[in-house]
């Protein structure tokens, strides 16, 4: 598997929708360490195969999901498991934090939205 760029239109389907566990990685094009830890996250998607799915979000294009899940740093790791977030880092993280949280995710399996926190709020309201 390798990391994919991810739009909002696709958001529902692949990672709402998602089976497995989910690495969402929140970027911007300005982001030095976002480029430091391009390579290891590439590394660890071809290392977990078919146990996860791995995303980029640039969050300067798709505001409206950085806002969503409340973004104010990048890069911003976030694993989803059955929709729903289950952890969360931001800055230049070791790789092995970011494989333990997407293995912590599939390990709890069915449980994994018992314990996951879901965002339910409308950024609508706003003008």
């Amino acid at each position: 598997m390798s990391v994919e760029r991810l739009r909002a239109g696709d958001w529902d389907a692949l990672v709402m929708g998602s089976e497995v566990p989910v690495l969402v990685e929140f970027v911007t094009s300005t982001c030095p360490v976002c480029a430091t830890m391009e390579p290891a996250v590439e590394k660890l998607a071809g290392k977990m195969g078919e146990e996860a799915r791995f995303y980029v979000v640039n969050a300067e294009r798709e505001q409206s999901l950085a806002m969503r899940y409340g973004v104010q740093g990048v890069p911003s790791f976030m694993v989803f498991c059955k929709g729903n977030l289950v952890s969360s880092q931001v800055g230049e993280v070791y790789p092995k934090v970011l494989e333990r949280m997407i293995t912590e995710a599939g390990e709890f399996g069915g449980m994994c939205a018992a314990k996951a926190t879901r965002v339910i709020y409308e950024m609508s309201g706003y003008g």
